[in-house]
């Protein structure tokens, strides 16, 4: 039986929803209502989850991190270090900052999941942030400024050797960078969900470098503002993973990241991003 985490944001499945991995129209309706999508222990092995990710659109290959089979789009994400190596080392848990996936290119995935192979015994949360909902703790006036507005997002903040993964140690992945300016893209600061229709704040901290038609001073401003208000905690789902749970959810209106601290035992992951069957 579904069970909402909120009332705006996201919905846990029951084992008896089994249809949801065959009846991808079923999925659809789920992420319109809800955003993010909790599916239990139904995905039984990488082959059941390669096999799922195919059926719903064509796989968003990463430029930065190596395939687990190749032409699948799928990584692995792993690492068991516990919260004294990580203090320790100064490093970071890999995509800790917050983001919605991959907004460096031209045309960014339309869903993505996360499939937990293998869960830690302590640790290794993920939460997510509905920047639909969030809509509605900004003013009128402006949310007109930002429909004016574009961001520039770019790679190169992470992905580099001067970005977050190439000045520190990373946990969880092993991601390959290019050069400083790495990949970039322009979008609209405020787009509509192809799922629901709502208008979502298109912005974050990990790819979002600037406001196109902004000073740097003016863009750096409105973006702290931005940011603060977008990731309050009424609009926040914090997930604990179990082995073998999958979540799949709307990436215009669903930003996340990994906690930033370290597990007992071993966190290892199945990522994939989707562009929708047309």
């Amino acid at each position: 039986m579904a069970k909402r985490f909120t009332p705006n944001t996201g919905v846990a499945l029951g084992y008896s929803d089994e249809s949801i991995v065959r009846d991808t129209s079923e999925l659809t309706m789920l992420l319109a209502e809800h955003g993010l999508v909790v599916v239990p222990g139904l995905i039984r092995d990488s082959d059941s989850f390669i096999e799922f990710v195919q059926q719903l659109g064509s796989v968003v290959t990463s430029p930065f991190l190596s395939e687990v089979v190749t032409g699948t789009g799928i990584t692995r994400l792993e690492h068991s270090t516990s919260e004294g190596e990580l203090r320790a080392s100064g490093g970071i848990v890999f995509e800790s900052g917050w983001h919605n996936d991959a907004t460096f290119l031209e045309e960014p995935p339309a869903i993505s999941i996360l499939w937990c192979e293998n869960a830690p015994e302590v640790g290794g949360d993920t939460v997510f942030c509905d920047a639909s909902f969030a809509m509605t703790s900004f003013s009128d006036q402006f949310l007109g400024f930002l429909r004016t507005l574009h961001g520039v997002h770019s790679s190169g903040g992470s992905f580099s050797t001067s970005g977050a993964y190439g000045v520190n140690q990373v946990f969880g992945a092993t991601p390959r960078w290019k050069d400083e300016t790495g990949l970039q893209a322009v979008h609209p600061a405020i787009v509509t969900s192809p799922f629901s229709g709502d208008e979502c704040v298109y912005l974050n901290p990990s790819y979002t470098q600037r406001l196109q038609e902004l000073t740097h001073l003016e863009s750096a401003q409105i973006l702290e503002l931005v940011f603060r208000t977008l990731f309050m905690d009424e609009h926040l789902v914090r997930l604990t993973w179990h082995d073998r749970m999958m979540v799949i959810w709307d990436n215009s209106r669903i930003a996340h990241r990994a906690v930033n601290q370290g597990v007992v035992g071993t966190r290892r992951m199945l990522h994939c991003n989707i562009r929708m069957a047309a």
